[in-house]
């Protein structure tokens, strides 16, 4: 049986619609990229519904913070090596649920001292207490428990829109090419990333490196010099 376009969108939106009217918010969000450091402390990238009070799932990521440390002990726990499937889900249902905390709301332009709304983050790399994320082509830097800061380059502007509240929801950085950036140096004070083809290397002030030269080989346009997770493990 053949299908059009318009069927297949409706019978996708019917699903949509009979899911949520099925399973909780919590089902239908997104919880990825696992990190849990050396003091027990688990972070992830969600959308969680329950706690954006939204009806259908965001496309802006958070980055939430878990103390993995508040687990209460469970006797059952001790057991679930001889428990039955069944037995092992309903123990589990009865558990106490950990409290999830946005750890970033906002961030600060160091140019003017502004502090903006974050709107969604796309990836995240934590080394000791230096939190590295990006959002919107942005690159932003952190201590835990302090306020994150875009990090500006050389090829990087802002634009910014007109508005009169403190934290502005509209901010659009312009990409500048740096791709898949990882957080690392002997002090935790460098990013790696890749610009057209080639790794660089910048503090956290922003100031680049250009290490290695791909981008100057104009016969073979597919050549590129590696990724930077190498880099940082030098």
């Amino acid at each position: 049986m053949n299908y059009s376009w318009d069927t297949i969108r409706d019978q996708v939106r019917e699903f949509r619609a009979n899911l949520q009217a099925i399973y909780p918010l919590q089902i239908l969000s997104t919880v990825k990229e696992f990190t849990i450091d050396a003091s027990n402390q688990l972070y992830f990238l969600s959308d969680h519904l329950a706690l954006t009070n939204e009806i259908s799932p965001s496309r802006n990521l958070q980055l939430y913070h878990v103390d993995l440390n508040k687990i209460p002990y469970s006797d059952w726990l001790n057991k679930s090596d001889r428990m039955t499937e069944a037995e092992y889900l309903a123990a589990c249902s009865k558990a106490p649920l950990l409290e999830w905390n946005v750890l970033f709301e906002e961030y600060c332009n160091p140019k003017t001292g502004t502090h903006f709304r974050l709107q969604g983050i796309t990836s995240y790399d934590i080394k000791d207490d230096t939190v590295m994320f990006t959002s919107h082509n942005g690159i932003f830097i952190s201590k835990m428990g302090q306020i994150p800061r875009l990090v500006y380059s050389r090829s990087m502007h802002v634009c910014d829109t007109q508005s009169t509240e403190r934290h502005p929801t509209s901010k659009t950085l312009l990409l500048d090419g740096r791709l898949d950036p990882k957080l690392g140096g002997n002090h935790v004070d460098k990013i790696a990333f890749i610009k057209n083809r080639d790794i660089w290397v910048m503090d956290l002030e922003g100031n680049e490196r250009q290490l290695t030269f791909c981008s100057l080989n104009t016969k073979d346009p597919t050549l590129n010099c590696g990724g930077v997770e190498y880099m940082m493990q030098l």
